[in-house]
């Protein structure tokens, strides 16, 4: 296909090196390594501008450059000296992903403003000391159901073809937005179906959280997720038996604007609240940029018998949105950081809501995306605990090892307390499960 479409195609070898034993240092090899069951990156990567290519691996899970997504080739730049590709500019099909990046290292050719710039990326083979330095694309005009996993697509040609296991046909087919833009081939009725002991298996399931046998106001389920985008998740939200079994479902990173109808957001027997960006920080100084950047967002819903309030205090320059849940008497902020708010400034902030927030009576729950690894460093831990309050969450939280999704909580008995990590095909992010007694 690369060679029926594109013109201009460009082979570009992969940079192998490994650990000299004597002196310690990586020297690059003549020969490309014998790992590739270990690394995603090809050893040689043939492109093309205009050729379809995938993105192979997270490069920036806050700008959407994850895994599967997907885009076209605008330009192959070259380093001047030694003429090898150094960057590959991709317009993603979703205008939305890489704007972060765009931002800070814009393509200034004309026409290729939407273009995000994609560079060498390393993987490591441990027990072998290798290293493989590499463009981390692969091309895509068609790529398997397993990719498209938790994608959301404009429009997509199926094939029934090598349909093999049970689901699959769902998932292909449930990508699309509309019925209009979906192309079926090779179709075969019998390739639709689930398993048959599949509703005797979820009999069988226990609950993650068991039903409470004393009076329903003694205890709360409450999940916490970085959804990273709710409109592009909302169906498989509705769809996860797991979270619906929840009484509270806080969110971070809903990607809403402050106009998104509500009818995109809706979920039958639940009521949502929700805080844009956009309203989240004013339009001076250093917040002016982030008022305008896109995604971010905090939100949640609540099942329609559960008694909730939006508490107004004093909040500013904070994603965060604070509320009370009766008959529990629990008061929440919820509130997501980005990256790129500078964590000394960010605490200032917090500071000043926390003096007015603890000052409310009942237990008190400050949750969210706060980009800050407890792995590996206590900041945020110490300053939250210096205000009274203890962590609860001490298992990573991404599929990448961190733990940036945080639960501090105050005036309520860790005892009565239960957190569990539960894993979503459709965020990279684990889903942070309480239980309070």
């Amino acid at each position: 296909m690369l060679h029926k479409v594109c013109s201009d195609v460009v082979q570009i070898k992969a940079q192998d090196f490994e650990k000299n034993p004597q002196t310690g240092r990586f020297a690059q090899k003549t020969t490309s390594h014998a790992f590739n069951k270990h690394t995603h990156l090809s050893a040689l990567l043939s492109i093309a501008p205009n050729a379809r290519v995938m993105l192979i691996k997270k490069t920036g899970t806050s700008d959407g450059l994850v895994n599967g997504v997907l885009g076209t080739v605008s330009l192959i730049k070259c380093d001047e000296k030694t003429k090898v590709p150094k960057l590959i500019y991709v317009k993603f099909d979703d205008d939305r992903i890489g704007s972060k990046l765009r931002a800070k290292f814009p393509c200034t050719v004309p026409g290729l403003q939407n273009a995000t710039p994609v560079g060498l990326d390393e993987d490591k083979v441990p027990y072998r000391g290798g290293i493989r330095r590499q463009l981390p694309l692969r091309l895509a005009w068609a790529c398997t159901i397993h990719k498209v996993q938790g994608l959301t697509l404009e429009k997509a040609v199926v094939s029934f073809k090598k349909i093999f296991s049970a689901g699959q046909a769902y998932v292909a087919l449930s990508r699309v937005t509309s019925i209009e833009n979906l192309i079926i081939q090779d179709f075969k009725a019998t390739a639709i179906y689930a398993k048959t002991d599949i509703d005797d298996c979820l009999q069988k399931m226990g609950n993650y959280i068991e039903t409470p046998l004393t009076r329903p106001d003694a205890s709360l389920k409450v999940c916490l997720l970085n959804i990273q985008g709710l409109q592009a998740h909302i169906a498989d939200l509705k769809h996860d038996r797991r979270m619906l079994y929840a009484d509270l479902l806080c969110l971070t990173e809903t990607w809403l604007q402050h106009n998104t109808p509500h009818s995109n957001t809706d979920m039958a027997g639940w009521t949502f609240h929700c805080k844009a960006r956009s309203q989240s920080y004013s339009d001076h100084g250093a917040f002016s940029t982030l008022q305008k950047q896109q995604h971010g967002g905090v939100g949640f819903y609540h099942k329609n018998h559960i008694i909730s309030n939006i508490i107004s205090l004093p909040c500013s320059e904070l994603e965060a949105i604070i509320f009370n849940i009766q008959p529990m008497n629990h008061n929440y902020i919820v509130l997501y950081r980005p990256p790129s708010y500078q964590i000394g400034l960010f605490k200032q902030n917090l500071s000043a809501v926390v003096s007015h927030f603890n000052a409310l009576s009942g237990g008190k729950i400050i949750m969210g995306d706060f980009n800050d690894n407890a792995v590996v460093s206590k900041s945020m831990e110490n300053f939250m605990t210096q205000h009274g309050y203890s962590q609860i969450v001490t298992c990573p939280t991404t599929e990448n090892g961190t733990l940036i999704d945080h639960v501090y909580i105050k005036d309520i008995d860790a005892a009565t307390v239960d957190i569990q990590l539960m894993s979503t095909y459709y965020s990279y992010h684990e889903c942070l499960c309480i239980h309070f007694k």
